[in-house]
């Protein structure tokens, strides 16, 4: 009725526990040295500098994707139902204007 479960090596687990806390004793020694720490927070700042200098490449991308998609779902409708037209063929396609808006929230 009652079995009893099988339990992991503790060996192992052992062995798990010391190199989890020996790479968090070094990486914690590491960053309590200034030097490294004034190093790592350079590398940091200049990783952020770059995937902010891809953003703006990479909203430009997601309008003209945004656009060629929607001309592609109103090619798509006009083969399915000639009647079919868009509103207002002045007007950015609504997925354009959506990513737009998100990226000027954030």
């Amino acid at each position: 009725m009652f079995q009893r479960k099988k339990r992991r090596n503790s060996k192992a687990n052992y062995t798990v526990a010391c190199l989890l806390g020996g790479v968090i004793g070094l990486s914690s020694a590491y960053m309590l040295q200034k030097n490294n720490r004034d190093q790592l927070t350079q590398k940091w700042k200049k990783q952020l500098e770059n995937l902010e200098s891809k953003l703006p490449r990479q909203s430009q991308h997601l309008l003209e994707l945004g656009t060629e998609w929607t001309e592609e779902v109103s090619d798509i409708l006009k083969k399915k139902s000639p009647n079919h037209t868009l509103k207002d063929t002045s007007k950015k396609p609504e997925i354009s204007q959506l990513i737009q808006t998100v990226l000027d929230q954030s």
